[in-house]
């Protein structure tokens, strides 16, 4: 992955957010690749009922991991919410509840992501005729020093969200 430089996150920027839109632009590079290979290859010409299904992921063009992605932004930036914001007592009570599930399945979210992810790496691997190995995806972050007040945030992001076997995360000060 592109090397992440926390003093060039904004200030009302998350880590994790920032993150994820890093990772949303390889998935995205990852399911072209995929959709590209697919269409180059005759064997998924043949029956027109899977051409929707070329690269083995549910959804038009294979772009499932994707649309996954898009939902696990939704259900962190919900984590945001605010309830003092709300009109009444009870719409605070209703959405901050909601905040709390869509918060907790986000983190169950992301654990799966991150395996799909892999998935997807090594099935592009088999159809490009490559040796199969286990993928390794690093997270550089780079001069971490030069933002001190994202020096936490980011520790806690590690631990929490990109505690994976097949992530590595490289820091440096």
């Amino acid at each position: 992955l592109p090397i992440i430089i926390p003093e060039a996150i904004p200030y009302d920027c998350s880590v994790l957010g920032w993150i994820l839109a890093i990772v949303r632009d390889q998935i995205v590079i990852l399911e072209e690749e995929l959709n590209g290979y697919a269409e180059n290859n005759e064997r998924y010409h043949d029956n027109s009922h899977w051409a929707d299904c070329k690269t083995g992921f549910a959804g038009k063009k294979g772009n499932q991991l994707s649309r996954e992605l898009d939902e696990l932004v939704e259900l962190y930036f919900s984590g945001k919410y605010n309830p003092g914001n709300e009109t009444s007592y009870n719409l605070a009570v209703g959405n901050s509840a909601k905040q709390a599930t869509n918060y907790y399945q986000f983190t169950k979210s992301i654990i799966a992501l991150w395996d799909k992810w892999i998935s997807a790496i090594c099935q592009l691997r088999k159809l490009q005729g490559k040796r199969q190995i286990t993928p390794l995806i690093y997270f550089i972050f780079d001069d971490v020093d030069l933002a001190p007040e994202k020096a936490s945030e980011l520790m806690s992001v590690i631990i929490k969200y990109l505690s994976h076997p097949n992530m590595i995360v490289l820091m440096t000060a």
